[in-house]
């Protein structure tokens, strides 16, 4: 209750006051603990309490120069506010399909959890600054189910690919490749997530629209990288996959149908929404909702077979370890890592 409110909507404006008062009612109560907790404690537990207290200082202090980035580099700000832009947008669109309405979502009052605010803050310097030491740290974001982890990490993502554009990372300038890498454990896990983070691409590229310096650059895009028993590892093999699907037949390749509904619009998407263009050597997802910005003549921002993956170098690529495992057989893997032109990732989310 001593936080102000943190709102996507202030924040992508540039005012920056309620993340500052963040960082001193936080540093505030360190010191409260400090004078008054830490007092009565002796041997052990003293020693203990003392070693949080200071691992709390050093948390204030990366949140300060995180904060302090904002007012100095004109590209991180530009990414700071663009990821509150485009965090309120995929909020508003996940509001409208749960609700099952349709047509323009409606506006949603969008406000960052106060961890959420400090994780980025944390995060922000380590993730911007190639010589800094926090690139050495990985930080554990420990908090129970349904209380914001993912929206906390889908925010360090947002400005992540948004600030790897903007400064024209890799040989070319162009900050295309691969950004982020999010690797888990269990497959089920791995579909959930893609599933919101797909929402954020979508929402990332109606930034794009937006921006006059951005418009003919790479779209945002995001790639699924897992084992051939979920997805295929080729166009050929998702063609063969889609056919045995319209003869009710089950796949024996992979399943390429790894979205049911369009995650910008809520349209249901059936196996006629994929089309597998075996001369362009890629598979298309276009919503079939009328208006929608990914229909038509566009398509979904997504990568769901291995080949496409690798030749287009996804913003965010989410994998299963499985797939780690074929590192040392699969050449074209290095795509992924910054093999060529492009810069190499800048940030691994291990869920």
């Amino acid at each position: 209750d001593d936080v102000p409110s943190l709102d996507m909507v202030v924040l992508a404006s540039g005012e920056y006051e309620s993340p500052d008062t963040l960082i001193s009612a936080y540093e505030s109560r360190i010191d409260a603990r400090q004078n008054n907790d830490l007092v009565t404690l002796e041997g052990l537990h003293a020693e203990t309490a003392q070693r949080h207290m200071d691992e709390a200082r050093r948390a204030v202090g990366r949140m300060r120069r995180g904060l302090g980035l904002l007012t100095s580099d004109p590209l991180v700000a530009r990414a700071f506010r663009a990821m509150n832009t485009v965090m309120k947008m995929q909020r508003e669109r996940q509001e409208m399909i749960r609700s099952g309405a349709t047509g323009a979502p409606a506006p949603v009052v969008a406000q960052w959890r106060p961890f959420q605010m400090a994780f980025v803050l944390l995060n922000l310097e380590g993730l911007v600054d190639p010589t800094s030491e926090d690139r050495d740290l990985a930080d554990v974001l420990w908090f129970p189910t349904g209380g914001g982890k993912t929206e906390a990490y889908l925010g360090l993502i947002a400005l992540c690919v948004v600030h790897r554009r903007l400064r024209g990372a890799g040989g070319d300038g162009s900050g295309a490749g691969v950004a982020v890498i999010m690797r888990y454990t269990l497959r089920l896990l791995t579909l959930q997530q893609f599933e919101r983070a797909a929402g954020l691409i979508c929402a990332l590229e109606v930034w794009r629209d937006t921006e006059p310096d951005q418009q003919e650059k790479e779209p945002f895009s995001i790639g699924l990288w897992v084992g051939q028993g979920a997805t295929p590892n080729n166009v050929a093999d998702a063609a063969k996959a889609l056919r045995r699907q319209g003869r009710d037949t089950a796949a024996d390749t992979g399943d390429p149908v790894q979205l049911l509904r369009c995650p910008w619009c809520g349209n249901r998407l059936t196996p006629d929404d994929y089309h597998a263009d075996r001369r362009a050597d890629q598979l298309k997802v276009v919503c079939p909702g009328e208006g929608c910005r990914f229909g038509g003549t566009n398509n979904l921002p997504v990568h769901l077979v291995d080949s496409d993956v690798y030749q287009n170098r996804p913003s965010l690529v989410i994998g299963t370890v499985d797939k780690f495992a074929m590192l040392a057989w699969r050449a074209e893997s290095g795509n992924l890592f910054g093999r060529g032109q492009d810069a190499p990732p800048e940030l691994v989310i291990q869920g």
